[in-house]
């Protein structure tokens, strides 16, 4: 009677390569999710920037406020907007008057974050 050895398994290097395979998927996966991240975040900001512009214009609107009256978060909280925005754990700079845009409270980190 013989003895036939089956030799079944994976070697060393096929599963040397399939991790390394795996290592680069999940590194350029990792690296989309990061600038798609990145894309959101801008979106977010810029569309509370739009949010900001809305309420001061409408609540120019309601007083008949001109170009150089200078806005207080009192006047548009929370009559014009339930909540002032915030972006991590900064708020959004009120404007100082009408002739001004609303700017990204993280200016200095995020340049592109404009309306």
């Amino acid at each position: 009677m013989m003895n036939i050895k089956s030799n079944r398994g994976f070697t060393l290097v096929e599963i040397m390569t399939v991790i390394g395979v795996i290592g680069i998927l999940a590194t350029i996966a990792i690296a989309n999710f990061m600038g798609q991240k990145r894309v959101a975040d801008r979106n977010v900001c810029i569309a509370n920037l739009k949010q900001i512009q809305i309420v001061v214009n409408t609540w120019a609107l309601d007083t008949g406020a001109g170009p150089g009256t200078q806005i207080l978060k009192e006047a548009l909280v929370p009559n014009y907007i339930k909540t002032w925005p915030r972006e991590g754990d900064t708020e959004y700079p009120v404007p100082a008057n009408m002739s001004t845009p609303p700017t990204c409270p993280r200016i200095d980190i995020n340049p592109d974050h404009t309306i």
